[in-house]
């Protein structure tokens, strides 16, 4: 979790109660002749604006937008202790106020006190508070390109391709630069942990990621780990913990169920680790969470963003339906992150420092275009967990020390483990300078194709016919095609009235599988007449009789449709092979 430690705990008010006295500069008070305290006046409200606020560490800061993305008029009240900044409320100021003057010797605390009895609106009102002493339009202490901060109770580090820095003191912050206190980690930074009794540290985090990317065993009984998989989820784990955008490497990143059975077998059912991992991450971005399941459509948008504020730094979009519109990320990772609200008005956080989305889904999400493929990365988590718990009544708590991940019984040492690993995989991604394209797996393409399809055993009679297409190389009249998807599918076809749908469906299998329909025409069908060795083809297969779109037998020398399919690269003699989809056997090397 982020921070929840105010900057004006109890210890830094008393402090500064204590160094309250007659005659001191932050003083605002005066006495008349009789000894006794003026009544509160436009001049002491004034110096209360002036000189005691700034001394406890209450000023205005000249922004363009609140933290939370708002446009504001020109100020924001904030409470700054060093380079650690914090918005307030005029509610907040009032009680810190009030605390203070509890904690000053008495009785004179308690005589300021009675001065401010009914002026709540003459000093704390958003028109009084603009009396604040104006701090300068700082800029928070931002990530680069090639380095990324963390900040903790302690210090903070920073993190490059080379590797972690020494904690640093917050008094080496440069004067003109904050750092906003919601993204200050609620833990002090040890860089090591300790072994205790010669036993090896735990590294539950480190494992659960490894585990999650396994999916045999070898004949001992360990996981196997797929290593591609893992660089993918450790760049991911890099890009969203580093908080900088390069308008050329937006992306978003979704972590997908790697097995799914398709529309009409047994679909995936979660349970496999994705949203434990990105939660875990909310322990070093400050994190907010919403719901995809509900949104399936544009309409759905309405408040899809309206929980973020500008402190947010990654958002998680958990559990997101088959139907999620994923062009509704597109504007927020092309340029300035926009928000609309129902009920507040729209604002926008600027690119450079919009925060990373990720989402979690048990199926492919639906997308098209290069600016879709382009934009997202995929990561596919194994049914490691789901398998262990199915099989073995294992779950994530038992296999790690029964103790939840980056729960309040974790100690110190799986603490530090976790922020050294996440921190690696930081300096992992900076190391090689962004996201690499998202390949996705034989997996993946099935799966989202099945979504898009609707129907597992069409999609499988499809990539069988491709196949055969491809390995034959010849010529394919279109219209076959058509009659024999309908024949062999007479009831999942009966509501298609279009028969291009099923050539489409055609196109999308070819091009993830890299068997291209008629590349030569850009996928287009093509048109060549009935020549006799066509037509001779033509009865043979048994289309005589058939009649165009117009409603007219074909004939001799007419044009029909055909298809070719071919590979972008020469095969060197073999030919493409059918995936094997079959699940991995858990139970290899644990008979």
């Amino acid at each position: 979790m982020m921070t929840s430690k105010l900057l004006w705990d109890d210890q830094y008010l008393e402090d500064f109660a204590k160094s309250l006295q007659n005659g001191c500069p932050e003083q605002f008070w005066e006495w008349n002749q009789n000894d006794e305290l003026e009544e509160l006046k436009v001049k002491h409200i004034r110096k209360l604006m002036r000189n005691f606020y700034p001394s406890l560490g209450v000023f205005n800061l000249s922004v363009e937008t609140d933290q939370a993305g708002r446009t504001v008029s020109d100020t924001q009240p904030v409470f700054r202790r060093g380079c650690r900044i914090e918005e307030v409320d005029p509610d907040t100021i009032h009680a810190i106020t009030k605390r203070v003057l509890m904690m000053m010797e008495q009785p004179l605390g308690d005589e300021l006190q009675g001065l401010f009895q009914g002026k709540y609106e003459q000093v704390w009102s958003k028109s009084a508070l603009k009396g604040l002493k104006v701090l300068p339009n700082l800029e928070p202490n931002a990530d680069t390109l090639s380095t990324c901060a963390r900040y903790f109770q302690n210090g903070w580090i920073e993190i490059t391709k080379d590797g972690v820095s020494e904690l640093k003191s917050y008094d080496d912050v440069d004067e003109n630069l904050i750092v906003w206190n919601s993204s200050v980690i609620g833990r002090d930074y040890v860089p090591d942990a300790k072994s205790v009794d010669g036993n090896k540290v735990p590294t539950h985090f480190k494992d659960f990621v490894r585990n999650i990317c396994s999916d045999e065993f070898d004949d001992d009984g360990n996981a196997l780990v797929d290593q591609k998989r893992l660089d993918n989820i450790e760049l991911a784990i890099g890009f969203l913990c580093h908080r900088f955008n390069q308008d050329s490497n937006r992306r978003w990143v979704v972590f997908v169920d790697k097995f799914y059975d398709g529309v009409d077998g047994n679909a995936s059912n979660g349970g496999t680790g994705k949203s434990v991992l990105v939660k875990c991450l909310s322990h070093v971005m400050n994190l907010v969470e919403l719901s995809g399941r509900t949104i399936t459509s544009k309409k759905d948008n309405t408040n899809m963003w309206s929980r973020v504020n500008r402190s947010h730094e990654l958002v998680l979009i958990d559990d997101c339906s088959k139907k999620f519109p994923t062009d509704l990320l597109l504007t927020n990772t092309t340029g300035d992150f926009h928000i609309e609200g129902k009920y507040k008005k729209g604002f926008s956080i600027p690119a450079k420092v919009a925060p990373k989305i990720v989402l979690t889904s048990n199926f492919p999400l639906e997308g098209e275009g290069s600016t879709f493929t382009r934009r997202q990365f995929v990561c596919e988590i194994t049914n490691f967990y789901l398998v262990m718990n199915e099989e073995y009544d294992e779950t994530v708590n038992t296999l790690h020390g029964y103790k939840d991940l980056c729960s309040d019984l974790w100690n110190e040492n799986d603490w530090t483990e976790f922020y050294k690993y996440v921190f690696e995989c930081v300096s992992k991604f900076l190391k090689r300078g962004g996201l690499p394209s998202s390949q996705e797996s034989d997996f993946y393409k099935r799966a989202r194709l099945i979504e898009q399809i609707g129907n597992n055993a069409i999609f499988e009679y499809l990539l069988e016919r491709l196949s055969e297409y491809h390995r034959s190389g010849e010529e394919v009249f279109v219209l076959k095609f058509y009659a024999d998807v309908r024949s062999q599918f007479p009831t999942e076809t009966m509501d298609i009235k279009d028969d291009k749908v099923f050539y489409s469906w055609l196109k999308a299998i070819g091009k993830a599988f890299n068997m291209h329909v008629n590349r030569h025409k850009q996928g287009r069908q093509d048109q060549q007449r009935l020549t006799t060795d066509r037509w001779l083809k033509w009865v043979n297969q048994g289309l005589e009789g058939y009649k165009n779109n117009a409603g007219n037998e074909i004939k001799h020398g007419d044009q029909v449709s055909v298809m070719r399919v071919s590979s972008r690269k020469r095969h060197n003699g073999s030919f493409y092979q059918k995936p094997e989809f079959n699940k991995p056997d858990f139970n290899k090397g644990n008979q």
